[in-house]
Formats: structure tokens, sequence, C-alpha cells
């Protein structure tokens, strides 16, 4: 009765939370990686890992949301200059692998060995988010926001950050 009962209890575990537990295990042990399948917005994508579809959150990044007129289409469009349909790209996980809507968190490595979040910020299509305990590429990241807005490159350009995507998304701008 007890073996029944810790079985059940662990299937039970283990199906609630899948989700949030173990990445496929990679051939190589290296890091994952994964085919781009779609781009959500600027800062978010959906791929193909080990066979399920994920979605992918950039680290340390933030960029304007789709209701962020025209901003968010810009950053959006970014992304995929920088993502192409189909392509394999590397995972970079930090310390938390998920937020709290169950994606990934990931830095992401194109196949020109770009890392896109620093690029989007470099190019100026998003300004630097960073949420402790993933702060591994801190440094870097801050540095290419700070050349981008100085150059007043992408949306620097315009009026997009005097709303910052945190501040939209808590409605506290339009």
């Amino acid at each position: 009765m007890v073996s029944n009962s810790m079985n059940a209890f662990a299937l039970a575990m283990t199906i609630s939370l899948a989700w949030a537990v173990r990445l496929p295990a990679q051939a190589d042990d290296g890091p994952p990686s994964c085919r781009v399948l779609r781009i959500i917005d600027g800062d978010t994508f959906e791929c193909g890992l080990g066979g399920v579809k994920q979605s992918v959150r950039l680290l340390g990044i933030d960029a304007p949301e789709v209701g962020q007129r025209p901003y968010g289409k810009q950053a959006t469009a970014a992304l995929a200059k920088l993502l192409r349909l189909r392509s394999e790209v590397i995972l970079d996980l930090d310390v938390r692998e998920r937020d709290s809507r169950g994606r990934l968190l990931a830095y992401v490595w194109n196949n020109d060995a770009v890392m896109v979040n620093e690029e989007l910020l470099k190019r100026g299509f998003a300004v630097v988010y960073i949420e402790p305990p993933n702060v591994k590429y801190d440094t870097e990241l801050r540095r290419a926001e700070k050349a981008a807005k100085k150059k007043q490159l992408g949306l620097w350009a315009t009026e997009a950050f005097t709303c910052a995507p945190a501040d939209f998304r808590q409605k506290r701008c339009g």
C-alpha cells in the first residue's frame, strides 16, 4: 500500500511540475539548442526543443510591447531579423530557468554567433531589464544599452522609451 501511494505521489509531482523542471537532454551535454518556430514580440519567441514547443523570453532585456504602436512592431521586426525562422539557436541559461508564466528564460545565440539579447540593445530596440538572480551578462547588456542610447540608435531616436515597456504593461503610461 505504501509503495502504491508513493508511486502515485511521484507521478502526480512529475505531471504537475513537468513544465518547470527539466529541459530535454542534449546529446553532447552542451547548452540546449532549439529551432525558431515563431517570433511573438520583440523579446519573446517560440521554438521547438526536443519535439516540444517552448516559449522563450530573452533574459536581461525588455522590448516595447506589441500594443505600443509603432514601436512594438519595430522591435518585433528587429528580433525577426536576428532570429530567422527555422534556424537553430543556442539557449544560454542562467540561475532561474523559467518565469512565472512558464516561459524559458535564456540568453540566445544565433547562427552568426551573436548574442541576440545584447544585439537588440546595441541596435536600440530594447532596454536593459535585469531580474536577479539572472545576472550573468549584466555588465555587457548595460554597456550595449548605454552606447545605443548615447548614439540615439533604433528606438532611442524616437519617443519609444519615454514609456518603458514595464510601465506600459502596468498601465502607468500610454
